[in-house]
C-alpha cells in the first residue's frame, strides 16, 4: 500500500501513521481471526435490531416529532403576535394621521 494511504487513514482516525501500520500488519499476521470477528459483526448489523430496539426507537422518534411540532408552533405564534403587534402600530400611526390632517 503506498504510504499516503496510511497517512489518509491516520488523519481520518485520529492516529500516527505508526500505529495505523501497526494495526495493519496485525491484521495480516491475524486474518482469519479479524474475517471471522468481522463475518460476525456484519451477520449481526444484517439481523437487524430486535423487536423491542424498534418499539424503543419509535417511541422516541414520536417524542422528537412532538416536540418539533411544539417548537414549530411556538415560532409560528411568535410570527403572529409580532404581526399583530406591527399591525396595532401601523393602525395607531394612520390614526394620529388622519386626526392631525383635520
Amino acid at each position: 500500500m503506498p504510504i499516503g494511504i496510511n497517512t489518509a487513514a491516520a488523519a481520518m482516525l485520529n492516529l500516527s501513521s505508526e500505529q495505523v501500520l501497526l494495526a495493519r500488519a496485525y491484521i495480516e499476521e491475524h486474518r482469519a481471526e479479524v474475517m471471522a470477528d468481522y463475518e460476525k459483526i456484519m451477520a449481526r448489523i444484517r439481523r437487524g435490531n430486535p423487536p423491542e430496539v424498534l418499539a424503543k426507537l419509535e417511541v422516541s422518534r414520536a417524542k422528537l416529532r412532538a416536540e418539533m411540532e411544539k417548537r414549530r408552533l411556538a415560532k409560528l405564534e411568535e410570527v403572529q403576535d409580532a404581526r399583530l403587534m406591527a399591525d396595532k402600530v401601523y393602525a395607531k400611526r394612520t390614526a394620529a394621521r388622519l386626526w392631525t390632517s383635520f
